[in-house]
């Protein structure tokens, strides 16, 4: 048995057995306690943009975030780009505005994803599953350094459906993702239906899927062997 993340995955298996579970880590996420964004020193009353590339980060990525981030002047938004542990060094040397801070790493980022706006991220399947069950704005720039470019096919699963905008990061730059992040942020038409798709999206329950067929296979597998047993006395 195979399962998969995303329906549009089933046609890319050759396997008779496959199972549409979507990722555990979606229940995983909206069961976790939220963490406040203003024990990180952000204002209430602005809007949270998280970037985030994964825990080791990108670094083709964060050159290209550079002038973005040390020119964001947005009076009505924050952002928190979490530069991951290979690109730290790096980053920390950006001379970025007030309105913008710069982590290594940070534990437990769903709980943290649930009192932000807008997540930009790649697109990697339990990134994608947390950010779709918290029903979060985001922009997914997938990595193209991926078996078989897998994470461009789950950000244009996404971005087809219209739950959220794919940037592939050949076309990143300072005001590609300033034209996007302005959708997002002012643009209530844009806002409005991405998070309906959002709202409308069926949640799939995927944590008693996958254990409910183990258990199912398992229980036949007892039973076959029994009764090969029971043949050989």
């Amino acid at each position: 048995t195979v399962f998969v993340s995303f329906k549009n995955s089933v046609k890319h298996i050759n396997n008779d057995n496959i199972i549409y579970s979507s990722c555990p880590s979606g229940e995983r996420a909206m069961l976790m306690t939220k963490h406040n964004k203003e024990d990180l020193g952000f204002n209430r009353d602005k809007k949270l943009i998280i970037i985030v590339m994964g825990s080791l980060g990108s670094m083709s990525v964060t050159e290209k975030l550079k002038d973005f981030l040390e020119t964001f002047d947005r009076s009505d938004s924050e952002i928190l780009f979490i530069s991951g542990q290979n690109c730290f060094e790096a980053s920390k040397q950006f001379k970025t505005p007030s309105n913008v801070k710069i982590l290594k790493f940070y534990n437990d980022l769903p709980a943290l994803m649930k009192d932000a706006d807008i997540i930009v991220s790649r697109a990697g399947a339990s990134t994608i599953t947390e950010i779709i069950s918290l029903e979060k704005l985001s922009i997914l720039i997938p990595s193209p350094f991926v078996a078989n470019n897998h994470q461009y096919y789950n950000a244009k699963d996404i971005n087809d459906n219209e739950l959220g905008i794919m940037l592939e990061e050949k076309y990143l730059n300072k005001n590609t993702l300033s034209k996007e992040l302005d959708k997002l942020l002012t643009n209530e038409i844009e806002i409005n239906k991405i998070k309906t798709n959002l709202k409308n999206n069926k949640k799939v329950d995927g944590v008693n899927i996958i254990y409910n067929e183990i258990k199912n296979k398992g229980v036949l597998w007892v039973l076959r062997v029994k009764k090969l047993k029971k043949r050989r006395n």
